[in-house]
């Protein structure tokens, strides 16, 4: 392909600050997608990122190994890097970025790998700018095909001549849900990641819809409960409240439906029509008992706060779990995150109150030592502080989802590890598991376990 080089004064008369530089950069490299390609930008640009209270931030992966500032990277990296790094900027005020005057774009006509380790022979265009330094005029070199040069001419233009800031462009990064929050734990990431490492990571990404999400006292109760006598014993009480003939035969006969359902009271499997069915006639006969809405809460085997857990998505927000639970799988803590998230034999169960995710229950897909596939929980991560009361509660309905989950899509048998509930009432197994998929940290999988469901 024969190539055409033109080189313009820089429609930029004016120093810049480093920010206003990389906004030019990002304006232009958005530009560029015009040509219908993937814009990358040669890495030496950005040289550096320091933050006043946690130090230099590793940008690239050679950054991991030698944090001093490195002059001249000839690789380039995808433009749309950026992206991460314009959210971060944002959230973390005193961050600050060192640029150098030289910048090189290069348009793709196919998305190559994250990054180019050289420049490659064949474009669509390279654009190359030199930002205006004191008494020194800018300049654009583009070097693109006679037939395109118009094109790109006008498009760098347009590029160059957009006024815009930080906030204007964190508005309309692709990935939305990148919230403060959640950018202050990206930074937190770069402990053990380079930013280089997160964007690979997140544009890797591909969410399903979560299969599953179950209701404490609803969908499922807590592990080894016998949840009909549980509701026995709830009309046992308000019957002694009774007064009035009328109101025992009415309680009389809630459990009577109680003691000919039983089979819809299963702890991980109740029939939330009947469960439903179940909670309106015992509010109506608790209001005509005189006990009032709290007493009732009490009484009956409904958690005190809301609790739902989620199957994952294995979404950005995803990546978060370990921080939002505080235990070590947080991406500052271990690095190990991202290689959960890659592995399909490796679940994530979420767990809420009050909306608020307060833990997870890890699994993983595993063969049984007869060739069977089985579930096998290795770690239930909670959060402590007002919630550590709810632990008992809430690891044992966890252990209810995860065999909802086996039950509905068909594996054998489901373990937990031994040291999670030393004191769970089930069939202690010293049996050997191989896990099936990567090979993924784990606390507890070759450790004594017990045996809490079997399909039959």
């Amino acid at each position: 392909m024969s190539l055409s080089k033109v080189r313009l004064e820089l429609p930029i008369h004016s120093k810049l600050s480093e920010v206003e530089k990389l906004l030019k950069v990002y304006s232009l490299a958005k530009s560029l997608k015009e040509l219908g390609g993937s814009v990358y930008v040669r890495k030496n640009f950005i040289l550096r990122a320091e933050s006043k209270t946690r130090g230099i931030l590793p940008l690239y992966r050679e950054m991991c190994v030698d944090h001093r500032v490195i002059h001249f990277l000839r690789s380039y990296i995808i433009s749309d890097f950026m992206d991460l790094l314009l959210p971060l900027l944002k959230a973390v005020s005193d961050v600050r970025i060192t640029t150098n005057n030289e910048v090189e774009l290069i348009v793709m006509k196919y998305k190559k790998s994250i990054t180019l380790e050289r420049e490659p022979k064949n474009y669509l265009a390279k654009i190359i700018l030199m930002f205006p330094r004191w008494f020194r005029k800018g300049s654009v070199t583009l070097i693109t095909s006679g037939d395109l040069m118009t094109h790109v001419l006008k498009i760098v233009k347009k590029g160059l001549s957009k006024r815009s800031s930080v906030n204007s462009y964190t508005d309309q990064v692709p990935w939305n849900e990148v919230s403060e929050k959640k950018a202050r734990f990206l930074v937190k990431s770069l402990r053990n990641y380079s930013l280089e490492e997160l964007y690979s990571i997140i544009s890797s990404l591909k969410p399903t819809r979560s299969e599953l999400e179950l209701r404490a006292g609803l969908d499922i109760f807590e592990y080894g409960q016998d949840v009909a006598e549980r509701f026995l014993i709830t009309l046992n009480q308000l019957k002694s409240r009774a007064k009035g003939q009328r109101l025992v035969r009415a309680i009389e006969n809630v459990e009577a439906l109680v003691m000919n359902n039983r089979n819809k009271l299963g702890f991980a499997t109740p029939d939330e029509k009947f469960v439903r069915e179940l909670l309106d006639n015992i509010r109506y006969l608790s209001e005509w008992a005189r006990v009032d809405k709290e007493e009732l809460r009490k009484m009956l085997p409904i958690p005190s706060k809301k609790i739902i857990i989620r199957l994952w998505e294995r979404s950005l927000d995803d990546l978060f779990i370990g921080f939002y639970a505080k235990t070590c799988i947080a991406l500052d803590e271990r690095k190990v995150m991202h290689e959960y998230i890659f592995d399909p034999y490796t679940l994530f169960f979420r767990i809420y109150v009050n909306e608020k995710p307060v833990g997870h229950a890890k699994v993983f897909v595993c063969k049984d030592e007869d060739g069977e596939k089985v579930l096998h929980i290795d770690y239930i991560g909670l959060s402590k502080g007002k919630y550590r009361q709810l632990h008992d509660c809430l690891k044992l309905h966890s252990l209810s989802a995860v065999i909802k989950y086996a039950m509905l899509k068909g594996y054998r048998r489901v373990y937990v590890a031994r040291e999670i509930i030393p004191t769970l009432n089930a069939k202690s197994i010293r049996n050997k598991l191989t896990k099936l998929g990567k090979q993924v940290y784990s606390q507890y999988l070759c450790e004594d376990k017990f045996l809490v469901w079997e399909s039959t």
